[in-house]
């Protein structure tokens, strides 16, 4: 399955094209339990690594960063810098914005 290309930021309602992207996102197993974890709570990348790993994952840094790198591409994740670290955290308009179109669809699939 080819990727879809990123959004292009604060635009809230987007075409069904970009919609799309955001489930090819969230298909992905690892970037969806990234972004189950940092809607919980802010993280770095070494923190979500670890957390991952203590439930039985065998994950590198760098897998994880590549997942926080498509989540953020998606502007599904935002991050802080505090010295060398980023901290990641969900990007709260996003996924409201695909909570409301999802429950659209429902209601129209309903009808």
């Amino acid at each position: 399955m080819q990727q879809p290309s990123p959004t292009s930021g604060d635009t809230i309602l987007r075409p069904a094209e970009e919609i799309t992207s955001y489930y090819w996102v969230l298909s992905d197993p690892l970037r969806y339990r990234v972004l189950k974890m940092l809607c919980e709570k802010a993280m770095n990348v070494q923190e979500i690594t670890d957390d991952l790993n203590r439930q039985g994952e065998k994950l590198t840094r760098q897998a994880v960063t590549n997942a926080l790198g498509v989540l953020k591409d998606y502007d599904f994740v935002n991050y802080e810098r505090e010295g060398k670290t980023h901290t990641y955290k969900v990007d709260q308009r996003v996924i409201d914005e695909i909570v409301r179109i999802t429950r659209l669809a429902l209601r129209v699939k309903a009808s």
